[in-house]
């Protein structure tokens, strides 16, 4: 809405309040954000895209949301990381999204098992290590930061990970194996660092990935790996601009879901064969909308 001015008095009267969503107002003032722990039974708060709102998390009070499951303070015009050590026990989904957090992640985000983490567009610097990863962690985005470094093999303690979006960031050495073996990673966007070495080699044969996106790592090289036609639920297949050198994958036209099919901008080469699937199916690539092999050596 349009809302303006303090949050009122009145609600932090509330008492029986689980919700309150005041996301994407025009609300400004300050406001001490203990306060909001008065409402005892409080599941959800939505502050979100309240860029004039200034929350003060500096408090000689002691106090703890011990219901809270989801916190989201995107676009509140964060620079630095709020003061939650042992104020949030039951944290699963933290939305931190658009500030201007720097430097590395807190302790106390080491000391909660979230589910969801949103970090993106902020100047997170260092590397990958700061952050846990744990079994509950399902969605993950730190993307538009500034990581640096390679993966670390603790990545692959977050079995559970869904979602994976790590682009924009300036990570290097190459992709671990696991993230290839997984049956849960649905999304995977790697796209705009500065990754080498080839693709994982075997994607699992229960790989649910919809999406992969690789593009502008520019130092991605060797084959494609004929296991990615394991993942059937792929719709989006991006591998543009790397060092990829290989012929057309016409094994990729069996997959019923794949809508966009960009290899532009590497070191493929050869016929781009229209060949009969191994399944019969008169025509390949029954959903594809979006088809890009230019500038390479076909």
């Amino acid at each position: 809405n349009k809302l303006q001015g303090n949050i009122p008095e009145s609600i932090f009267s509330l008492l029986n309040l689980t919700y309150l969503g005041l996301s994407s107002n025009n609300l400004s003032g300050s406001v001490k954000f203990h306060r909001f722990s008065k409402l005892k039974n409080l599941g959800r708060l939505h502050l979100s895209q309240n860029d004039q709102l200034s929350l003060n998390f500096k408090s000689n009070v002691n106090y703890s949301f011990s219901h809270l499951l989801s916190l989201d303070l995107s676009s509140t015009g964060l620079t630095e990381f709020p003061k939650l050590l042992g104020k949030v026990p039951s944290l699963e989904s933290l939305f931190l999204s658009n500030n201007k957090l720097k430097g590395r992640v807190p302790n106390w985000l080491h000391e909660i098992s979230l589910s969801e983490l949103d970090l993106s567009h902020n100047r997170l610097n260092q590397s990958l290590d700061q952050f846990s990863w744990n079994k509950q962690l399902g969605y993950l985005d730190l993307s538009f930061n500034s990581i640096t470094d390679g993966f670390s093999s603790s990545i692959c303690n977050a079995s559970a990970i869904q979602i994976l979006n790590l682009s924009h960031n300036k990570l290097t050495g190459t992709i671990p194996q696991c993230l290839a073996n997984s049956s849960s990673l649905q999304v995977l966007d790697l796209q705009l660092n500065k990754l080498h070495g080839t693709l994982p080699s075997i994607f699992s044969k229960d790989c649910g990935l919809r999406t992969l996106d690789l593009n502008g790592n520019q130092l991605l090289e060797g084959f494609l790996p004929e296991s990615l036609s394991n993942c059937f639920d792929l719709e989006v297949l991006d591998l543009g601009n790397n060092q990829i050198k290989d012929v057309f994958p016409h094994w990729l036209q069996t997959l019923a879901d794949l809508k966009v099919l960009v290899l532009r901008a590497n070191k493929l080469y050869g016929p781009i064969a229209g060949s009969k699937t191994k399944h019969g199916t008169k025509h390949g690539f029954p959903s594809l909308v979006i088809f890009d092999v230019s500038s390479n050596n076909f």
